[in-house]
């Protein structure tokens, strides 16, 4: 007790020194505050240190992803917003949707192939990878490797098979890859022709065997060959959705230099068989300068011909 006196009284001497002294009274103040800072510091510290170890009383949101707490990584003090995405991938509500969604798509595809020219209720066709190059649509043309005699004309091409009694041309064109090695491309009138053609000689035996051609304008695609005689018409509305309706609208500045054409409403394009291989050039030009429908700027492309589509399909993508 006597110690304790003493060093009270010890404190009470200094303190009055402290005081008396010309600046005692502003360090008294700023001692003063400096306990109340350090004060509020360490409940602070306490408190953080309470949360951490009893964070589920505190917030039960704070761990929720995997149980574990990734505050230390965030961008503090920064007032940045994270937000976790999950998906139950067991919930058997979501599973219905999607194989609802993925139903609906597979019909939407089934539709798009059969507008685009491939029968897709074919059952002796194997389904074959989709074309994922710009604007790629089956071509009224089939391709046979190898190809036929040289000397065979247009009229002699029934007596190989009867399904070519529909063709109104026979080009030999060389294969990509392989340029000693030629193919035999039989053009028809129609998509419609083609695709019976196919039909008929996949049940058939011969020597040669049966591609389908597309028509692509990407030709940075390998194995590519330009057509002379085609070309693709686009920037049309996506109103018209009839071939006689586009006919009627088309500028003689076209019509003039075509010989038919065939409408794909579902890709928004139209397919051009020229006159003339100049003829390309011509409305190249022409869209260029001032080429319109119904207001909507119209534009030539070329047409690249191909029929090996798992080669194309084989390609890596670079933008993955």
């Amino acid at each position: 007790m006597v110690v304790v006196n003493s060093v009270l009284k010890l404190l009470q001497r200094q303190t009055y020194t402290c005081l008396s002294h010309r600046y005692g009274l502003y360090l008294c103040f700023g001692g003063l505050v400096l306990m109340i800072v350090s004060a509020f510091q360490f409940g602070e510290v306490v408190m953080e240190w309470s949360r951490d170890q009893y964070h589920v009383l505190f917030d039960s949101y704070r761990d929720n992803v995997g149980g574990k707490s990734f505050q230390s990584r965030l961008c503090l003090p920064m007032p940045i917003d994270v937000v976790y995405t999950w998906v139950n991938g067991t919930d058997v509500a979501l599973l219905k949707e999607l194989k609802a969604v993925k139903e609906q798509l597979e019909e939407e595809q089934k539709a798009l192939r059969e507008q685009l020219g491939k029968n897709a209720n074919d059952t002796t066709e194997v389904d074959k990878p989709e074309c994922l190059l710009s604007h790629c649509i089956v071509a009224p043309m089939l391709a046979l490797d190898p190809a036929l005699p040289a000397n065979l004309t247009l009229k002699e091409l029934p007596a190989v098979s009867a399904s070519f009694s529909a063709a109104k041309e026979l080009l030999i064109m060389k294969k990509p890859f392989h340029l000693p090695v030629s193919v035999s491309v039989v053009v028809f009138h129609s998509q419609a022709d083609a695709d019976k053609a196919y039909k008929d000689l996949s049940r058939e035996v011969h020597k040669f065997s049966v591609s389908r051609c597309y028509l692509t304008t990407d030709k940075e695609a390998p194995g590519l060959i330009h057509t002379q005689s085609l070309a693709y018409l686009s920037g049309f509305p996506a109103s018209i959705k009839d071939t006689e309706q586009l006919r009627v609208k088309l500028p003689a500045a076209i019509t003039g230099k075509i010989k038919q054409f065939e409408l794909y409403s579902e890709a928004s394009i139209a397919l051009l068989q020229l006159k003339t291989q100049q003829d390309f050039t011509d409305l190249s030009q022409q869209a260029k300068k001032n080429l319109t429908l119904d207001g909507k700027e119209l534009s030539i492309s070329p047409a690249y011909l191909f029929w090996d589509l798992t080669a194309i399909s084989q390609v890596p993508n670079t933008y993955d």
